[in-house]
């Protein structure tokens, strides 16, 4: 069994709302950029695989603890399967870059 503590860095593109409260994780940007990241970690956990079509046109850079520093995965990487799934993002911080794009970073604790 592969003990995972990793830190992913992840780009997302949402429209922002306009008026919204900007702090930390009160605009609905960051709470929806939260939801996804958690969602699929749960869809994970209780399908043994990860979700399809989740990843953004050019991909996605991804640190794992793994090996190497950074991981460069394409957008048509076939699903992940699992024989057991138990990792659970952690202390994710989100940071609007603009009206409609955002950076979350967070770890991931856990085993699989």
């Amino acid at each position: 069994m592969f003990r995972a503590v990793s830190s992913f860095l992840v780009v997302f593109s949402f429209l922002a709302l306009p008026g919204q409260a900007k702090a930390q994780g009160q605009d609905p940007v960051t709470q929806e950029i939260r939801q996804v990241i958690t969602s699929g970690y749960e869809y994970a956990k209780e399908n043994l695989r990860d979700e399809t079509g989740t990843y953004h046109s050019s991909g996605s850079l991804e640190f794992w603890s793994s090996g190497g520093l950074v991981q460069n995965v394409p957008a048509d990487e076939p699903a992940r399967t699992y024989q057991s799934f138990n990792l659970i993002p952690k202390y994710i911080w989100v940071v609007s870059l603009s009206e409609d794009v955002a950076m979350a970073q967070f770890y991931v604790e856990g085993s699989y």
